[in-house]
């Protein structure tokens, strides 16, 4: 799954792991000659909160506060001082992606987008982004099936933080996922039942955000834990109709963390951090018509933390608004329950629609539990053979932990129209919304505000070639 603390060389060179995919790959006699699929693109984005602040929760001055002005020196205050700030940002990207036969043994691809967000006003946030995915996987001449074995090595810039809008360019930082996955799929048990069972190693690094400058404000810099991920997963489907399925799916994961950080009030020790997760669920999918399809699933997940968890001292508002410092004692295990349903509905060839609501548990960008609880509306249409409209709307709420029961929401909405201006070239335009509260009546200097509005319009053109000889 996911896992996380960077190596020695890694910090030094995030994207050697990589390079190393694709350096080997080369190093190998491949049957045919790679053929390239490339787009190159810009985007103009419109954001008018890029720190994603409240204006209404700073009600007093830092001097109030008790800060003196020597403390205050160096800290970007435009970044917490409750004043939104709006920016104009150009994105530049250019994508690749291919691959290539290994001889008779192996089939190496890849998938890469590499870009640059340039801010107008706020230069020092300028950055670069990486989202690239290279696998190297066994040919069927190696390993026959129903076994197989891949690595794949991921790099990926947007956030993590389950606070953070997923849109917020100031809030970008970059993670890599190095995995190698190896077991047995669809093994037939016996008419119209089959198994998987597959083991996974993962390695996950927190790598930061990659601006272009030195920026002096570290004490705002987004921060993140690196961690191993042993899963061993297995399921099993029987097909009851050509129409119904049911299934069991079941996992164990041991999370081992190397580097714990992040921008919470409280510290966290990296063992404290470690745990094992089991997971079941049922599950089944039923195609309804040609056009309505239903899926669902509803399952524990255990969670059962390597040591004892260390108490800690977390802030809390008081009755007349003042922060209080209160010891907090986290459970060493806990049971919860997880589920999923989502309808797929395509009533025409040119229209779709997918409505969901799911409740799971993941891990937060600096290592942490996160429970969250999502309904998602998105819908699609093609308005004759060039434009095409797409929408969708999200309500999600989340907390740090195992449980739900005093948690964080966000509304989030969006809307694009894509225009075909060729069979190559494509024009987009839209617009996405979000709105998160908190519940929190309070503002702390050393946390980012966690209640913010934001709207962002954006108009982007790329074009796309094909075939291309590398």
């Amino acid at each position: 799954m996911n896992t996380g603390q960077k190596l020695s060389i890694y910090r030094k060179y995030p994207l050697f792991t990589s390079a190393l995919l694709g350096v080997f790959g080369l190093l190998l006699p491949s049957q045919s000659s790679a053929q390239e699929a490339i787009t190159v693109g810009v985007q103009e984005i419109y954001e008018d909160n890029i720190f994603l602040e409240d204006d209404s929760r700073r009600v007093q001055s830092f001097e109030d506060l008790g800060f003196t002005q020597e403390q205050l020196e160096g800290i970007p205050l435009e970044k917490i001082d409750g004043d939104k700030d709006d920016d104009l940002i150009t994105y530049l990207f250019l994508q690749l992606s291919g691959g290539t036969d290994l001889g008779n043994w192996a089939k190496l691809s890849h998938d890469g987008k590499v870009g640059a967000f340039i801010f107008s006003d706020h230069s020092d946030e300028s950055r670069a982004s990486l989202d690239t995915t290279v696998r190297l996987e066994a040919s069927k001449d190696l390993i026959p099936e129903p076994f197989f074995a891949d690595i794949t090595s991921v790099l990926n810039s947007g956030s993590e933080n389950i606070a953070v809008s997923q849109d917020s360019v100031a809030r970008t930082s970059t993670t890599h996922n190095a995995v190698f996955s190896t077991g047995a799929a669809d093994v037939e048990l016996a008419q119209a039942t089959e198994l998987d069972a597959v083991y996974t190693l993962t390695r996950h690094d927190f790598v930061g955000e990659l601006t272009f400058t030195d920026s002096d404000d570290d004490f705002f810099d987004e921060e993140g834990s690196d961690y191993f991920s042993n899963m061993i997963s297995g399921s099993v489907d029987h097909y009851l109709t050509q129409e119904l399925a049911v299934g069991v799916d079941t996992s164990v994961e041991y999370l081992s963390f190397t580097k714990a950080e992040s921008t919470n009030l409280y510290e966290t020790e990296k063992d404290d951090l470690d745990r094992l997760v089991y997971t079941a669920e049922l599950e089944s999918e039923y195609r309804v018509t040609e056009t309505l399809s239903v899926s669902g699933r509803a399952g524990v997940v255990y969670t059962k933390f390597t040591n004892d968890p260390m108490p800690r001292f977390a802030l809390i508002p008081g009755e007349g608004g003042e922060e209080i410092e209160v010891e907090v004692t986290p459970d060493d295990d806990d049971t919860n329950f997880i589920f999923e349903a989502i309808l797929n509905y395509a009533p025409t060839p040119d229209g779709a629609i997918t409505a969901g609501i799911n409740q799971i548990q993941g891990v937060d960008v600096d290592g942490q539990r996160i429970m969250t609880r999502t309904v998602s509306l998105n819908g699609s249409h093609r308005l004759g053979e060039r434009f095409e409209a797409i929408v969708g709307g999200q309500f999600i709420q989340y907390e740090n932990g195992g449980d739900l029961n005093d948690p964080n929401e966000r509304w989030e909405a969006s809307a694009s129209l894509r225009y075909s201006l060729t069979e190559t070239v494509v024009l987009a335009a839209g617009w996405s919304f979000a709105n998160q509260n908190a519940d929190r009546d309070f503002e702390n200097l050393l946390n980012r505000s966690e209640n913010y509005r934001t709207n962002r319009a954006f108009i982007t053109i790329n074009a796309g070639f094909v075939g291309v000889p590398l």
